[in-house]
């Protein structure tokens, strides 16, 4: 086979050489010498010259006023891409908004009508207290902001024990006004403050378990200050 025209790739490693009787480029690599590819072009056509790419694997080869390039095939992933990407085919001038790189969309039409729904909808709770986690512990369980938690009671004493007046009184000039003329020791009962409080869903029939032990003292010791004064 006569050649027509060779010539070596960009760096070196492969030889091409182009037929004199036809329109085919064959390729060989320089190392080992083997044959890696032969290139059909147009038949009936002769070769006329052959040119390899200096960077690129591209090969350009001319017959009779045709040039015909010669490349590889170009494999595109389509996943690559972003999903709304779109091939064009032609070029398009594209016009940059300016708020398209900013943070915040300085362009953006404010909707005050949102706004106001939003301000409507928007429920202000003035009654609910709620807990400080600063003055929290982490160990305490959750208790319920609707339970009644102290119920406040002073208790009624009849009969005092011993040492109970000291405690109440401890000025001495206090107890001897206290006293009466004849010695008898007169107890002055302290006023205790009642409060009205309204449970829900409790039951209206039934008594207070303190009310009722309280009545049940007060009438052995009303027949007692009875008696007294029929003995007088």
């Amino acid at each position: 086979t006569t050649w027509k025209k060779c010539c070596f790739s960009g760096d070196g490693e492969y030889i091409c050489a182009g037929s004199a009787r036809q329109h085919a480029l064959y390729v060989w690599e320089k190392s080992v010498g083997n044959l890696v590819k032969i290139l059909h072009g147009t038949k009936g056509e002769l070769l006329l010259d052959v040119v390899w790419h200096p960077v690129r694997p591209i090969i350009a080869s001319i017959s009779s006023g045709l040039v015909s390039i010669w490349a590889q095939n170009q494999v595109e992933n389509w996943s690559a891409f972003a999903p709304d990407f779109k091939e064009l085919d032609e070029n398009v001038e594209y016009e940059e908004r300016e708020s398209e790189f900013d943070i915040t969309d300085e362009d953006k039409s404010i909707d005050m009508s949102n706004e106001a729904k939003m301000d409507e909808e928007i429920e202000v709770d003035v009654c609910r207290v709620e807990q400080i986690a600063a003055f929290c512990s982490s160990d305490e369980e959750y208790d319920d902001s609707n339970s009644l938690q102290f119920l406040p009671m002073a208790p009624e004493v009849e009969d005092p024990e011993d040492g109970w007046n000291s405690q109440d009184n401890p000025n001495p000039g206090e107890n001897a006004e206290n006293s009466a003329p004849n010695g008898n020791h007169v107890n002055r009962k302290k006023k205790t403050k009642t409060y009205d409080i309204h449970l829900e869903h409790s039951p209206a029939d039934e008594q207070h378990p303190l009310l009722q032990n309280r009545t049940k003292e007060k009438q052995p010791i009303a027949m007692k200050k009875g008696g007294a004064r029929s003995r007088k």
